[in-house]
């Protein structure tokens, strides 16, 4: 199974990469709120799988993403075969695999954001990852074909910039205060809606230089600069809806039912992520205990 790696936030990155000294050239592209799919190529198989890798077909669609492929086959096909015809290799070979990642957006995928204004769905293809004999290489997007008749589009059709980063501890540091404000442009009219025809808010950056990657988001959807609120009750302390509501997207990818028997793949899944994206690290015995407590109550009150 081939699926795409977790973007940590800033913070997140600091950490794993606190060591680096040079200047790193970073490309900077619109981080699109929608859900993240991919197509992927076993040998001569194709694969079309949601963000945690759970295989979609006629039976176990998932917001439509299947149907589209399915309609959109032949263009699908040709991306396959002009990365074969690529630098990095024939894919032809059983022993390669290689993914396609996008960002399935637009109507009724999220809401309260720009993208989801365009009046329809689509794919924006943001990477694409080949694995051959055990060892992963990238691929350059910038080199896929077109789609004829709009049925995808590249992350690079969209506005995207280059930052040069040599100091990440520094986040007031002029280069980081210049990342920080047009993070602050795209959340408020987000760029990629805007070339589409349709206005509203933006999510934020991805920064990638070669494997190294990380995200920023503006305020409205920066789980990380939402630290956790302890309410009136001691024993209670809340968490960012956004992050409670992506556990039931998973646990829809997942195809799980929204029941009681289910709650502790929600919970286990809601303390993953809440550990990882905003406490940066395991968090202790009695507050997990609190945090359990809120998350299982917030999914009761949303299974009725």
């Amino acid at each position: 199974m081939l699926v795409y790696p977790h973007i940590d936030n800033i913070n997140s990155f600091k950490k794993q990469y606190k060591n680096i000294q040079e200047e790193l050239e970073f490309d900077a592209t619109v981080k699109i709120h929608g859900t993240n799919m991919s197509i992927i190529k076993y040998g001569n198989e194709i694969i079309v799988q949601s963000r945690n890798g759970c295989v979609l077909g006629p039976l176990g669609d998932m917001m439509g993403f299947y149907t589209y492929y399915e309609k959109n086959k032949d263009e699908i096909v040709g991306l396959f075969e002009s990365i074969k015809d690529g630098d990095n290799g024939d894919n032809g070979d059983g022993d390669v695999i290689v993914g396609i990642f996008g960002e399935w957006c637009g109507s009724g995928i999220q809401k309260g954001v720009g993208i989801n204004n365009i009046g329809r769905k689509t794919w924006i293809i943001f990477d694409v990852i080949i694995k051959k004999n055990d060892v992963f290489s990238l691929y350059d997007i910038r080199t896929l074909p077109h789609s004829s008749n709009d049925a995808y589009y590249i992350i690079y059709d969209f506005p995207h910039w280059t930052y040069k980063i040599s100091n990440f501890d520094n986040l007031d540091s002029p280069i980081m205060k210049q990342i920080q404000d047009r993070v602050q442009e795209i959340e408020n009219e987000c760029p990629v809606a805007k070339q589409l025809g349709a206005s509203g808010i933006g999510e934020g950056l991805v920064l990638k230089c070669g494997t190294m990657m990380f995200k920023m988001k503006g305020l409205k959807h920066a789980r990380e600069s939402a630290k956790p609120k302890v309410k009136a009750e001691p024993e209670m302390i809340e968490v960012s809806e956004d992050l409670l509501m992506q556990g039931f997207e998973y646990m829809d990818e997942q195809q799980l039912k929204r029941d009681m028997t289910n709650y502790k793949k929600y919970l286990d899944y809601i303390l993953e992520s809440y550990e990882r994206e905003i406490n940066l690290g395991p968090i202790n015995k009695e507050d997990k205990k609190k945090l359990s407590t809120y998350i299982i109550n917030f999914y009761k009150a949303n299974i009725c």
